[in-house]
């Protein structure tokens, strides 16, 4: 509760962030997630079958998933600064 942050104290959207990630984390959110694909996978029986026959697509199809419908949703990070990742850049955005 008292750490800082290049000098400044944690914002209390801050402390309340890392203490939702440490209780919902591990076992909930795999079981979480799970229950995300299963139920994907469920509603689009065309792409279930796709990746039956393709299973090297299943890396990619399951990180695309879980990005569109994660288990920790309203727990987004956003940037503070300029950032670039795998080649793109991406702003700073503000709260």
């Amino acid at each position: 509760m008292n750490e800082t942050v290049q000098g400044r104290p944690l914002a209390d959207a801050e402390i309340v962030s890392i203490i939702r990630d440490w209780t919902v984390g591990e076992l909930g959110t795999i079981a979480a997630s799970v229950g995300i694909l299963v139920r994907y996978l469920a509603e689009h029986s065309t792409l279930q079958a796709r990746l039956r026959g393709e299973p090297e697509l299943l890396p990619t199809a399951i990180d695309e998933i879980l990005r569109l419908d994660a288990p920790l949703i309203s727990n987004r990070r956003v940037t503070r600064q300029p950032v670039e990742i795998g080649g793109r850049q991406i702003p700073p955005e503000s709260d």
